[in-house]
């Protein structure tokens, strides 16, 4: 296995510092007790996003141990097959410009479970041979209505499970993933489409437990299922 799994840093005190002043996600009707809390151990890939600390704090929440975080531009330091899941936060630029988490989709184990959030989502599809391209229109804040993509290849996805047909969610994105499920991209599949304008929402891999979501689960304008899908991953 590439050296890039050799270990992964216990030490996330540098993402706290440089997360200082960030807005936090106020999440307290959210809390769960331990015995509530999910027994995982998550990586946590952080582009230098806004939300990454909201992102964490949500996962945190959710999970007994808090998730470790490692900078995009930094280096991995213990042995993967210690990790539950990894995820790839939001961020500014273009999936091209991760190379960590390019190189981390490509070898990691096939049954680790990734999730990408934003650029996450646009760097798994970047991956597996979608197109990244500009969406229809820029959209920074929004909450708006998405709708699950109905079909027999989506009905046991665990990401989705329990959560409705439509709901409403917070975009943040400029570029989009299209997916054309037979010529370029024939290993993702969509799970969601924005209702506005038919970008794709969900995407997820075929066969491995790859997942993406354009949208943010962590914003406060997703938190009525936000959480809830972060507990399916």
């Amino acid at each position: 296995m590439s050296s890039i799994f050799t270990s992964v840093a216990e030490d996330d005190h540098q993402y706290h510092r440089k997360s200082e002043g960030k807005p936090k996600l106020d999440t307290s009707s959210q809390h769960k007790t331990k015995e509530d809390k999910l027994d995982l151990r998550l990586l946590l890939i952080d582009h230098y996003d806004s939300f990454t600390y909201n992102l964490v704090d949500l996962l945190a929440q959710i999970c007994v141990h808090p998730p470790i975080v490692v900078a995009a531009d930094g280096e991995l330091t213990s042995s993967v097959d210690l990790l539950d899941g990894i995820v790839l936060s939001p961020g500014p630029g273009r999936p091209d410009q991760a190379p960590l988490s390019l190189d981390i989709v490509r070898k990691a184990p096939s049954n680790l479970p990734i999730l990408g959030v934003c650029l996450g989502h646009q760097i798994l599809g970047h991956v597996y041979g979608a197109n990244v391209t500009l969406a229809p229109n820029p959209i920074h804040g929004q909450v708006q209505a998405i709708r699950r993509v109905n079909g027999e290849e989506n009905d046991e996805d665990p990401l989705w499970k329990n959560i409705p047909h439509f709901i409403n969610v917070t975009r943040y994105h400029s570029l989009q993933v299209l997916l054309d499920h037979n010529k370029e991209s024939p290993l993702l599949i969509p799970t969601a489409l924005a209702e506005n304008d038919n970008v794709v929402m969900g995407l997820r891999h075929h066969l491995l437990p790859h997942f993406g979501v354009q949208f943010h689960p962590e914003s406060i304008g997703s938190s009525t299922w936000g959480p809830e899908l972060l507990r399916n991953f």
